[in-house]
């Protein structure tokens, strides 16, 4: 008797044990992200163009460090004019955004947007009390085609397939809310004048590229110059390059990161410019002067290192030999 009491207690101690431990992980895995559109509901008139935010927020204690998007639009009703990375929180974006159009049941042409990106270091959600919603993944420019149209309004939705992963180590998906948005078309004013929130933005855009580093890096024998850099307003465009050994003439060229250079030993100024979307520019110069000495350097270090390694062994060498030496 007094043995099944006691089998009894340990089983109801066991169950509260676990029931509390349950209750205690399972709000850390039900934690996640939200993915949403701003404005979430607009109104505008064919003919305009105007601008659809892609923002995150987070469940407080998450981290995260890879955010892709997937978005699905009426591509019969809107047209993607542009994608801008302006003050984003992304740090690295591996990839232009990719944008495709098909014919599909839903509409009369489906369009599709997707893009991805990493952020260094992870991202902890919103500062509290932030006036400026420091939560920007992207701004998507759209405009309404002007052609007679079946529905007064279009839907931007996100994909299933739209992930955000944790800075875990793992790359776990976090669990993942999305809210779409819906625009309603105005009939057509011909005395209207037609709005274009997108060209405002670049008319005010008077801030260049933020400074950045280009590097030299050597791939297969080969001399590649990398380069990257972020624009807080409208966002980077993109890149020219001039390699010239006159430092006064200039032939500038667009390119992408990694770039093999043209001269590949090394006796050109090499410049790189990074253009915002408003032609705001930033050029940053590697002078030959800084190659050599670095390539120098770098020779300096390897000689020294073989040369001490040189040295040692010879001094263990003729340590033995002194030793084989005495009776």
């Amino acid at each position: 008797m007094i043995e099944n009491h006691f089998y009894k207690r340990i089983f109801l101690c066991s169950s509260v044990f676990f029931f509390v431990l349950i209750c205690v992980l399972i709000p850390i895995g039900v934690n996640g992200a939200t993915l949403y559109l701003s404005p979430s509901t607009a109104k505008y008139g064919v003919g305009e163009t105007f601008i659809v935010e892609v923002r995150i927020d987070l469940e407080p204690g998450e981290n995260i460090n890879v955010v892709e998007v997937k978005l699905q639009y009426p591509a019969d009703i809107l047209e993607v004019k542009d994608i801008s990375f302006g003050n984003s929180i992304l740090t690295v974006i591996p990839e232009k955004p990719k944008i495709s159009v098909v014919s599909c049941e839903i509409y009369n042409s489906c369009g599709f947007i997707s893009f991805g990106g990493g952020i260094i270091g992870g991202y902890t959600g919103r500062i509290p009390g932030d006036p400026g919603l420091s939560n920007l993944l992207a701004k998507i420019i759209f405009s309404i085609i002007p052609r007679q149209m079946s529905r007064n309004f279009a839907e931007i939705i996100f994909q299933e397939s739209s992930r955000v992963l944790l800075n875990d180590g793992f790359g776990t998906p976090a669990k993942l809310t999305a809210k779409n948005s819906t625009i309603e078309i105005r009939p057509p004013y011909f005395e209207e004048k037609k709005k274009d929130g997108w060209k405002k933005e670049i008319e005010n855009d008077k801030i260049p590229p933020e400074p950045f580093k280009p590097e030299i890096i050597e791939i297969d024998g080969k001399y590649y110059l990398i380069f990257s850099t972020t624009d807080k307003k409208t966002g980077v465009d993109h890149y020219e390059i001039s390699e010239t050994k006159n430092k006064n003439k200039e032939n500038w060229q667009k390119e992408e990161s990694p770039y093999l250079l043209t001269d590949q030993s090394l006796k050109s100024f090499i410049k790189v410019k990074a253009v915002d979307k408003a032609r705001n520019e930033r050029i940053e110069t590697i002078y030959p002067s800084q190659i050599t000495l670095k390539i120098r350097m770098w020779q300096i270090i390897l000689v020294s290192v073989l040369f001490f390694a040189i040295l040692t062994l010879l001094y263990l060498w003729l340590r033995k030999f002194i030793k084989s030496q005495k009776p």
